[in-house]
């Protein structure tokens, strides 16, 4: 596909090379061009992983009985992951 997308550039057939160049970045690849070549990179996908999440108490400690609500809310979805 490379090449024919090379083909193409040299030819002036600049949109049928961009066709290519998107099926190729749709496939996982990234490309790079300059005047004398063109390169092909397998773009690498991260896993999201969660974030620990965790609840910052100021003061004496103690939770309002709205904040201890929001708290445990959370705590019961993340448990749900």
């Amino acid at each position: 596909m490379v090449e024919k997308r090379n083909k193409l550039r040299k030819m002036g057939l600049f949109d049928q090379a961009d066709q290519i160049r998107n099926e190729l970045i749709q496939m996982g690849y990234e490309i790079g061009d300059n005047k004398s070549e063109t390169s092909i990179f397998k773009i690498k996908t991260k896993k999201n992983k969660p974030k620990n999440s965790f609840i910052v108490l100021f003061g004496s400690g103690e939770i309002s009985p709205e904040g201890r609500r929001v708290h445990e809310d959370v705590l019961n979805k993340s448990s749900k992951i």
